[in-house]
């Protein structure tokens, strides 16, 4: 999880602070894994990360790391990771 979690903090966290909830969806799902939302309220979205096979779906066996959004109470824009 440490190499996603440099990657995240390197590239993208300041990218998404103060940005609208579907952009900021939009963009962490097009990483270098395959998504899966596990978590999705008003005020947090948990995106879990896993090796893609070769028909780009998540082999769920294998984890590569969690990232957790929290958005403000009306659930619009991101407020910090």
């Amino acid at each position: 999880m440490l190499p996603l979690e440099n990657y995240y903090n390197r590239f993208i966290k300041n990218d998404i602070i103060g940005k609208e909830r579907a952009y900021v969806i939009d963009k962490l799902s097009h990483l270098l894994a395959c998504h899966v939302i596990t978590k999705n309220k008003v005020e947090v979205v948990h995106i879990r990360y896993f090796p893609c096979n070769e028909k780009y779906e998540p082999q769920m066996d294998k984890w590569i790391g969690t990232i957790a959004i929290k958005f403000d109470q009306y659930g619009k824009y991101v407020i910090q990771r």
